[in-house]
This record gives C-alpha cells, structure tokens and sequence, in this order.
C-alpha cells in the first residue's frame, strides 16, 4: 500500500523523481519512481541510521554486487537498472513489475533492506537487533549538488571589463576633486597698513608760531659827498688839500 510523500523525503534520486512510498522498513523506504522516458521503478533507500553505520554500507553494497549480472545471487528478482551504494544517499532502483493476475510482484528494491537490518536469516542463539533499528528517521536526504560556477571572462571580455572598471574609477576621482574644489574657502588679502609717518589731515597738529627775532644788520657803506673831507672829486678833495 502506497502513500504520498512527506515533506522530509527526497524528491528525486538518480533519474528518478519519487512519488509514493511503497514499503517502510527499520532499515530503509522503498519508493515508487519514474524516469524521464516515464519508466517505473522501485528505489530502496537506506535510513538515515543506517546510512551513518559503515557496515550497514558495506552490507547494502554487497547485496548490490550480488544482484548484478553475473553476480552470485539467483532470485529471480527484478533486475537493478540503476545504484548508488555510495555517497551520503545509498539508494537502488529495480524495475517495476507489478503482478500478473493481480497477484503479488516480483521482489522489487526492497529485497536489498533484507541483509542491511540482518533479516530474512535464519540465525542461532540471541536476536541481533541493530543499534539504529529503533530510528524511524526519513531517509537520508540526498546532498544538494553544487551550485556551477561562472565561466572566466575571455581575453577581450576581460580587457573590457578593465577599461570600464578603470574608467568608472576615474569619474569617481574627478567628482571628488571637483567637490573639493567647490568646498574650498576663498581666502582674501587684508588691506594694506597706512604709512608710520603719515596721520589723517583731521588729526595733523597745526604748527605753531614762532617768535621771529630780529637779525643784526650792517649798516650800509655811505660814500663821502663832494664837501667832505676825504672825497676823490671835485673842490675841496685831494688836490685843494694841495
């Protein structure tokens, strides 16, 4: 009996998208799956306890090995059309044979859970019970691929983008300067001092008086007159003394 998906189950495994769980087993779920090419398959995947225990790997993986042609195990069951015994999601796909007649299938994905829990055995003495058999977990979930990383710009595409960064930086330098230039305060000259020696007319002292005294003078020559004794010409000079 099938039932939908919860939220926890993986979406798609391999080529498979899952759309119902099939069988619930203490060591893995059994799904319903379709490819592309809308071909049915049964996909066992181990639990998340499981998937931690290396044994429980390793017997998962030899039951895989077994089943493929050529290999020891002859049960007549479905063929695997596709494995990943590997990797953080062990899962195995069969094809999907429902039963003729209504009848019951052949053993799909399921019969490879058998020898992972260590049933279908016959075994003496005490039960075995693995330690992760009393984990109901989902099944391990499958590991997101990595996201692709962007191809390396060519030769000329990278000079491109070189130019266009270098001049995108330079529009940016001649904004800057241009703002600091437009900041900058304009500083002007003070006016020149006056001259020490030179003072306002309204504050320039008038000079005072000074008292004139008189200069000494000589008195002028005067010239003997004609009369006088001591004269060059005329009577009574030089030669009336005679």
């Amino acid at each position: 009996m099938s039932r939908p998906l919860p939220s926890d189950d993986p979406a798609q495994l391999g080529p498979f998208r899952l759309s119902a769980r099939l069988l619930e087993t203490p060591a893995g779920i059994v799904f319903l799956g379709e490819d592309d090419q809308g071909r049915q398959a049964t996909v066992a995947v181990l639990r998340q306890g499981a998937a931690d225990d290396a044994a429980a790997r390793d017997r998962f993986k030899a039951a895989i090995l077994a089943a493929v042609p050529g290999g020891p195990d002859a049960d007549g069951g479905a063929p695997i059309v596709a494995a990943q015994p590997e990797g953080p999601t062990p899962w195995v796909a069969v094809r999907y044979e429902p039963g003729a007649s209504g009848g019951p299938r052949p053993a799909g994905a399921e019969r490879f859970l058998e020898p992972v829990a260590l049933t279908g055995r016959r075994r003496r003495g005490p039960g075995f019970v693995p330690y992760w058999a009393g984990r109901g977990g989902p099944a391990a979930a499958q590991a997101a691929p990595p996201a692709p990383r962007a191809p390396a710009p060519s030769g000329p595409r990278r000079l491109a983008a070189a130019v266009l960064a270098l001049a995108v930086l330079l529009a940016l330098l001649t904004l800057l300067m241009l703002m600091l230039f437009a900041c900058r305060p304009q500083v002007t000259a003070p006016p020149p001092d006056p001259p020490a020696d030179t003072m306002p007319s309204s504050q320039t002292p008038s000079p005072s008086p000074t008292p004139s005294s008189p200069s000494p003078t000589s008195p002028a020559p005067t010239s003997p007159s004609p009369g006088e004794p001591g004269g060059t010409g005329g009577p009574g000079g030089i030669g009336g003394d005679l």
